[in-house]
């Protein structure tokens, strides 16, 4: 593992966000503001999880992984930002 405290951080913050998702999911409130919760929680914890697996495993942004996972980070964001968007 190269960054093992950039890896395990935004592991423990996918970990968060899964707790949120299902808190979100439990939550008793109108159906199309949860969902966009659930959307933005799940995103939020899978590019997490994903940007600590390519700090922690693959730091070689010019590699083909690298920059695979480097770009499924960066639309998974966008689709944070949509949610964002879309609860406020």
């Amino acid at each position: 593992m190269t960054e093992p405290d950039v890896t395990l951080t935004d592991y423990a913050i996918a970990l968060e966000c899964l707790v949120f998702c299902v808190l979100a999911v439990r939550w008793h409130a109108r159906k199309d503001l949860r969902r966009w919760w659930v959307v933005f929680f799940a995103s939020i914890g899978l590019a997490a999880a994903v940007g600590g697996t390519m700090h922690g495993f693959f730091p070689d942004e010019e590699s083909t992984t690298g920059m695979m996972l480097w770009l499924a980070t960066m639309l998974t964001l966008g689709i944070t930002a949509l949610a964002a968007w879309s609860i406020g």
